[in-house]
């Protein structure tokens, strides 16, 4: 899980300047799996924290695996976390 910068031009909604980054833009956050295979995103305003909403976009993937007898694991980088994916 990992958050980004995503620069904006013009008056986008949910376009926002973000002080950390110095520009306008959205702060998008991503899922992705053991594999680098993205497995879910949301897009967010540009002044949010990196970690807002974070537990909304992990737990579909969660429960997704979980139904499908897939073992989820996850660790924490700082405010991010990483997870990995492993079939029963």
């Amino acid at each position: 899980m990992n958050s980004s910068v995503s620069p904006t031009h013009g008056e986008q909604e949910m376009s926002v300047w973000n002080g950390h980054y110095a520009c306008t833009c959205y702060h998008p956050l991503f899922v992705f799996n053991q594999f680098g295979d993205l497995e879910r995103c949301a897009l967010r305003a540009g002044n949010v924290h990196g970690a807002d909403g974070w537990k909304d976009v992990l737990d579909p993937v969660v429960l997704h695996e979980f139904a499908a007898g897939v073992v989820v694991g996850a660790r924490s980088a700082g405010e991010h976390a990483a997870m990995w994916m492993t079939k029963m």
